[in-house]
This record gives C-alpha cells, structure tokens and sequence, in this order.
C-alpha cells in the first residue's frame, strides 16, 4: 500500500476527509526539536493536522509527489504564490512554512570568532571616594 493514500482511520479520527492525510506522520526535528504540539506555535488541533498531513504536502512541494488531486494542484498553487490559502490544511502549512523562515532569520550561523576583551587598567587614584561615615 503507498504511503499518500488516504487513512480510514485518520479520516474518522479527525472528522474529515483530506487528500493530503497519509499513513507516515510529518516531523521537522531540525526547526521543532520537541515536535509541534510542544512548540508553542501550534494549538493541539493544528499540531494534529500538520502531523498527518504534512508528509504529503512536503513531498508535493519538493517535487517528489506528483499531485493527483485537484487539491494537490491548488496547494502547489498555494505554495508558489499564486492563489491563497483555503482549505485548513493550506493554512496550517503555510503557517508552518513562515514560522520556519522566521526561525532561520532570528539565529543566523554564528562565527567561531572569540571577541578581544580589553581591561583598562585603573589606580586608586583614578577614584574619589566619598566619606560616607564608614
């Protein structure tokens, strides 16, 4: 059995049919180390649908999975721009897509370069001190 079609079981559990559900659930461990319902950027119920639909939708979006739907064509769509977002798992996506761009331009690589400390070397003269009564 492919990994694209659609799951009976995920269907029921979820309340809708998609054709994007599959039976290999979506982790990103590189951006969302503790997965996407412990994140804080996902309510439990996007973590849900982004976790069961987000396999295909990657694939489709690199290429690897030709669209065999007229919802797999409006994704793609979706995804280049050319029209918006419509269906809950289009939104979810490209809520993911931008959360993940936003990441990569809040910690850009950092270099390895120590930075010089300077000391100023400072005498008891440099100093006034006041008498406070002490």
């Amino acid at each position: 059995m492919s990994n694209y079609t659609s799951n009976p079981l995920k269907e029921k559990q979820y309340g809708y049919q998609s054709a994007f559900l599959s039976y290999r659930r979506f982790y990103d461990d590189k951006n969302f180390p503790k997965f996407f319902h412990r994140s804080g950027d996902f309510s439990i119920k996007e973590a849900d649908v982004l976790t069961v639909t987000g396999y295909v939708m990657t694939q489709l979006k690199n290429g690897e999975l030709q669209p065999q739907s007229p919802e797999h064509k409006h994704f793609l769509e979706v995804i280049n721009g050319k029209k918006a977002a419509e269906s809950i798992e289009e939104k979810i996506y490209v809520k993911y897509l931008q959360l993940i761009q936003e990441k990569q331009k809040i910690f850009p690589p950092v270099k390895n370069n120590v930075s010089k400390v300077s000391y100023i070397n400072m005498d008891d003269d440099d100093f006034s001190y006041a008498n406070d009564g002490y």
